[in-house]
């Protein structure tokens, strides 16, 4: 999970910093695009490399799907933040969080159900894991659409949370 953590702070860095106030939601639909190809990614490898997989084997891909997430995350609460009030700024920020954590919880129930279904079903773990990851990136993808429901670009006023 480092590859992924220290992707994550870079991204986030980078596009709340960055990127997101000068390219606007832009930044959201790249780390969409980023997050599910290194998905993708950690799914190719698992199945290319089976049993004979090392952690060292995972660390581009979890690093781009990193990134991906830091990008999205950054900018897409930059984004909210931004079309709200100032005043309602914290509540918007607290919803968020809340729906964040929720949508997490959902995920890791969701794609863990699909990992040991088909584990139950008789595939391979090394099976189970590249099919549940697969579908974990189509997920992903099947979100670059939301990106068009928020405005262009951030506020100028408002800096990334």
């Amino acid at each position: 999970g480092l590859p992924f953590s220290l992707g994550a702070a870079i991204g986030a860095g980078l596009g709340g910093g960055l990127l997101a106030p000068k390219f606007g939601r832009a930044v959201l639909h790249a780390g969409v695009l980023m997050m599910a190809a290194g998905i993708a990614g950690v799914a190719w490898t698992i199945d290319a490399a089976g049993r004979a997989l090392t952690t060292w084997d995972l660390v581009p891909a979890y690093t781009v799907a990193g990134l991906g997430m830091g990008l999205l995350i950054t900018t897409f609460f930059s984004t909210v933040i931004s079309a709200v009030d100032d005043e309602e700024t914290g509540t918007a920020g607290g919803v968020l969080n809340a729906v964040q954590q929720l949508a997490s919880s959902l995920g890791v129930a969701l794609f863990g159900t699909l990992y040991f279904n088909s584990m139950q079903a008789g595939h391979s773990s090394v099976s189970a894991a590249s099919s549940t990851l697969s579908f974990a990136s189509i997920a992903v993808i099947l979100c670059l659409p939301l990106g068009f429901l928020l405005p262009r670009f951030i506020r100028p006023d408002v800096e990334a949370h």
